[in-house]
Parts: structure tokens; C-alpha cells; sequence
């Protein structure tokens, strides 16, 4: 009932003068994404609904459009045509990250790690393509959902991703990478150390905040990242200090010794 409430529903639900107010197409998908996420419901229920979720993404309203994503989320393991949930989703779901929207298109990059194989190929690639997309929401959800789908140390994905901050005028875009880079590099990547390095002096005092803490996963060690940032004293310890050019010669004597110095000076003739 839901399914063919859907196709017959209005977009914007509109009713005529003196009519009762019909279900809207999202409202209909959402109770059509319910049934289906119950369990109960017969595996050709969940083919039309993965069908007519498909044809909805690219449909008018932003509302329907993420109530599809979710109707598609629990309908593709149903599979169709003789596809897997994850070719299903490249397929069709990969491509709604292009969605005007932002809502839509973050819907889409969490719903897209649920359904594809990690280290899928054929997923990666279809991000990828959306990294040189005019619309900044559109290269947030991309990083999003390549960061949950890439298999760690894949260094085509690191090198992109890297590439994608090195150019991003947007300062979301840039925090969406260094979220991502500490889940697809591995712990002692230079390029991905260099890229967060570079983070940490950003413009933007979010993107420096989320770099500072990130670039400690992805240094040769955690502790790392600070020790760079001491004084070179500070690095080289009490020994180094004390044979720096600028170090005392003679340490101080503790207050103690300080007190009787100077009262036996004053004492003596």
C-alpha cells in the first residue's frame, strides 16, 4: 500500500479545494521504509522498493529524495537483477552524492558504508569522481563516505585526498579531510602528515582544531607531533641543556643556601 501510494502520491501534497489531504510521496516512502526495516516484509516488497527508490532519487523535492535514500538503504539487500546490495548501491545510490542538497547528499555518504563491501573498487572510484564537483556539499559527503568505504593505507585514495585539500577554497571540506586522513593513511605516512601539518596552520580555527588532534594518529608515534613543536632545548633534555652555549655554567644554589649566603655577607666585617 505504501509502494503504490508513493508512485501515486503528489510531490508536495497538495490537495484540490474541499479533498482530503492526500500522503505525500516522502511521507509515503517513509512508511514504506518502516515496513521494510521491520524484517517482515516479502523479498518482491523489497525489489519494486529498491526500484522505485531509484527512480525517486532522482526525482523533485529534497524531502522525497532523502526518504529514498533511506527506502534504498533497507531495500537494496533484497538485491535486483541478479545484483549484489554493493553493485546496486554504485549503481545507483554512488551517484546521488552529486545531490544539490547537502542533506541529501550526507544522507547518501552514510547510507552508502551500510550497503558496500569495504575497499570496493568500483565504490571508490564512483567518490571519487564527485572530489572535482563545483558544490562543496557535494566534495564533504564524498571525503565523508570515502573515509568509512577505503580500505586503510590505499595510497590512490590518500594521494586524492590530499590533492583535494591542497586546492579547497572550502574550510568544511578541508575539516571533512582531516577527519578522514587518520581512517584511510596509515600511522607514519609522510603525505599524510604533511597534509594535516599543514592543516594545523589553516585560516580556519576549526580545521587547525580537528588537525591538531588528528595528526597525532597518523605520526610515527603519538607523541610526536608535539615534541616537533618544543624548543630545541626543551627536545634535548636536561643534558643538552646544560651544555648549551646559552646554559649556567654553575647551577643555583637552592633558597635555602641563598638565605645563609646572604646573611653571612651581611654578618662579616
Amino acid at each position: 500500500a505504501f509502494a503504490d501510494a508513493a508512485v501515486g502520491a503528489p510531490a508536495t501534497g497538495a490537495p484540490p479545494d474541499g479533498a482530503p489531504q492526500p500522503p505525500t510521496r516522502a511521507a509515503a516512502l517513509q512508511g514504506l521504509a518502516a515496513v521494510i526495516g521491520r524484517g517482515a516484509a516479502p523479498k518482491s516488497l523489497g525489489q519494486r522498493a529498491a526500484l522505485l527508490a531509484a527512480r525517486c532519487l532522482r526525482g523533485d523535492g529534497e524531502q522525497v529524495r532523502r526518504a529514498a535514500v533511506s527506502v534504498f538503504l533497507r531495500s537494496a539487500h533484497s538485491g535486483l537483477a541478479n545484483l549484489s546490495p554493493s553493485q546496486l548501491a554504485v549503481r545507483h545510490l554512488a551517484r546521488a552524492l552529486a545531490d544539490r542538497d547537502p542533506g541529501v547528499a550526507m544522507a547518501v555518504a552514510k547510507a552508502l558504508p551500510s550497503l558496500v563491501d569495504r575497499g570496493d573498487d568500483h565504490a571508490i572510484a564512483a567518490i571519487l569522481i564527485h572530489f572535482k564537483h563545483p558544490l562543496a556539499g557535494v566534495r564533504r559527503a564524498a571525503v565523508q563516505a570515502l573515509a568509512d568505504i577505503a580500505m586503510p593505507g590505499n595510497m590512490s585514495v590518500v594521494q586524492a585526498v590530499v590533492l583535494l585539500a591542497r586546492n579547497e577554497p572550502d574550510w568544511s571540506v578541508r575539516a571533512a579531510v582531516a577527519r578522514a586522513l587518520p581512517r584511510i593513511a596509515e600511522r607514519g605516512d609522510e603525505l599524510a602528515h604533511l597534509c594535516l601539518a599543514n592543516l594545523r596552520d589553516d585560516l580556519n580555527g576549526v580545521v587547525r582544531r580537528i588537525a591538531s588532534g588528528a595528526i597525532a594518529h597518523i605520526a610515527t608515534t603519538p607523541s610526536d607531533p608535539f615534541a616537533r613543536n618544543q624548543h630545541p632545548l626543551q627536545r634535548g633534555g636536561r643534558r643538552r641543556a646544560r651544555g648549551h652555549p646559552m646554559a649556567a655554567t654553575t647551577p643555583s644554589p637552592p633558597r635555602s643556601r641563598r638565605r645563609l649566603t646572604a646573611g653571612t655577607a651581611l654578618d662579616s666585617p
